[in-house]
């Protein structure tokens, strides 16, 4: 046989035994399950049993666990956690580090970190503080430098782009959106994942896909046909793609509409009829949040605070009012809001907790809904800036509509 001939034979099997490599290559093909936003909801529950089900190789976190950090619903989500059958990863939210920054990073470790499986680079990106530091970018950088050939999965908090038409709901900066796509793209990251936005979006930006899904459990921003429905994903690599699909939940069921009024001299616990015995006031408001979007616009009718204040004895002008949530979101706020002084009453009006919107019930999710009722119409950022005592309000996190606070089941009066 001539040399020629040999050599032919020799690039022939060769290469089949590369084919062969290739085609039967361990650990190429796998499933990993994401979900984002489930804020303390009881749909956490259903997805981890539908995961432990499917029995993924790992579930990915795309932050906002709690509705708020604290100890208590910090120790929830880990308990909750500890009935998962599949390892977890998570980068944190938003709503993860409010009200304690260091709880989340003491319990789950940093947010900046990657990790390897079967070959694909997956890369945690902390955008917590809705927006990533230089520092950030420069270590994202460098591992994306040192990454070669192997596909790549990019999972952050907060999206780099808004998929509700005329909204911001996503980075502080929309600079760091437009560089953090541009390093996507040259790069040539596969898919970035992202939570924060309470829908589920599939969109395509030059080479890269990008997913929001956010409806894990917290209160949805759309309609059904925009995305809003509760949700999370389930992924599949094999050794050509990285495919999806979307498995959509029942919401969970709307429980009894109740509120809780604590005091010094005791407590009262009222049926939503018995609220709408009590004195009435109705008024029309909307709220900005931190990056200047107006929400939560209507005509509200409720009962004045101080009226359920009055019924466990009064407050005093050190004593705190904590309005908190069913999924343990809360805000406090001080004597001046409950009764407002001149000056404070022309910018936020009186406050209430209301059960009506529009001259609908709040009961088909929001529940009841501590609102200001200034005469202007409107409760601004500033105006919430000068009507927060120190420590709470716009005083620690500048956000009008974070004192729009939905579902209250409880007001508790903490003495001074």
């Amino acid at each position: 046989m001539r040399q020629g001939s040999r050599a032919s034979i020799a690039v022939l099997v060769i290469a089949s035994l590369a084919l062969l490599a290739w085609f039967f290559r361990p650990g190429v093909d796998f499933t990993f399950a994401v979900v984002g936003d489930t804020q303390g909801s009881p749909l956490f529950r259903t997805i981890i049993e539908e995961v432990n089900g499917v029995e993924p190789e790992f579930l990915i976190h795309l932050g906002d666990c709690v509705p708020i950090s604290t100890v208590e619903t910090i120790g929830s989500f880990s308990a909750e956690l500890e009935d998962l059958h599949v390892p977890f990863h998570i980068t944190p939210g938003n709503h993860d580090v409010k009200g304690n920054s260091s709880l989340f990073y003491r319990e789950f470790g940093g947010g900046d970190y990657h990790f390897e499986h079967s070959g694909v680079l997956f890369i945690s990106l902390d955008s917590s503080n809705q927006s990533i530091s230089e520092s950030q970018f420069s270590w994202l950088e460098s591992i994306l430098a040192g990454s070669g050939n192997r596909r790549k999965v990019v999972f952050t908090h907060v999206p780099s782009f808004n998929p509700l038409p005329g909204e911001s709901h996503g980075f502080i900066d929309t600079g760091v959106a437009a560089r953090l796509r541009e390093m996507m793209e040259i790069y040539r990251v596969d898919i970035v994942i992202a939570g924060h936005i309470h829908l589920f979006n599939h969109t395509r930006y030059e080479t890269t896909e990008y997913i929001v899904s956010g409806g894990g459990g917290a209160r949805l921003y759309a309609g059904p046909e925009d995305g809003g429905y509760h949700h999370y994903l389930l992924f599949h690599v094999d050794g050509d793609s990285i495919d999806f699909e979307v498995r959509r939940l029942e919401p969970p069921e709307e429980p009894e509409i109740v509120l809780m009024v604590e005091g010094r001299t005791g407590e009262v616990c009222l049926t939503l009829p018995q609220v709408k015995l009590m004195r009435a006031l109705s008024g029309t408001c909307r709220y900005q949040n931190s990056l200047g979007n107006w929400r939560g616009g209507g005509t509200y009718r409720g009962v004045p605070v101080a009226d359920l204040v009055n019924l466990v004895g009064d407050m005093t002008p050190g004593d705190t009012l904590r309005a908190e949530s069913r999924d343990g979101y809360y805000q406090e706020f001080c004597y001046w809001n409950v009764f407002p002084n001149a000056s404070w009453a022309e910018l936020q009006g009186e406050m209430v907790v209301a059960y009506g919107l529009n001259g609908t019930g709040l009961n088909g999710g929001d529940g009841f809904t501590v609102a200001f009722l200034p005469a202007d119409g409107e409760y601004s950022n500033q105006d919430c800036l000068l009507t927060s005592c120190e420590g709470q309000g716009c005083s620690t996190y500048l956000s009008g509509g974070a004192r729009w606070a939905k579902d209250v089941v409880r007001l508790r009066v903490i003495a001074g």
